[in-house]
């Protein structure tokens, strides 16, 4: 039993309706909140709508409730890492784009990404963050 992913309904923040972003919808999970509220700044201030979750089993829950092109990861999480959550995701159907986004990167880490299709960019490179989405992201490509 799995939750379906890329799925959903109208897109709401509060009482607000949310225009969709050209660029796509972007999923942060991280459970660091100021590390998760920076890179939601910078998606957002590149032009992405950009959605927070504090952890894997937050990030499925949001991914059957709305669609997102992009899901940003930290491998480090409590319960469900990065890659457990990718493997879930990607088992329940998600065609977006995975990027993983973590300080802790070796050898193992970039193939296990690498055999589910997941895009690995070091912590502290933010502006690959932003490459990487824009990467996938189609209407960043063609701007």
């Amino acid at each position: 039993m799995g939750t379906r992913a890329n799925c959903g309904g109208p897109r709401e923040k509060g009482l607000f309706h949310m225009t969709p972003s050209p660029l796509g919808h972007v999923l942060v999970v991280d459970d660091e909140a100021d590390i998760r509220s920076m890179l939601a700044i910078v998606l957002s201030t590149e032009g992405w709508e950009v959605d927070e979750a504090a952890d894997g089993t937050e990030a499925l829950e949001r991914c059957g409730q709305a669609p997102y092109d992009i899901v940003v990861l930290d491998l480090r999480m409590p319960g469900m890492s990065g890659i457990d959550v990718a493997q879930r995701l990607r088992a329940d159907g998600f065609g977006g784009h995975l990027v993983l986004f973590s300080a802790f990167v070796d050898a193992d880490v970039e193939r296990e990404c690498a055999a589910i299709g997941v895009t690995v960019v070091d912590k502290v490179d933010w502006y690959g963050l932003v490459d990487a989405c824009r990467n996938v992201s189609p209407a960043a490509a063609s701007a």
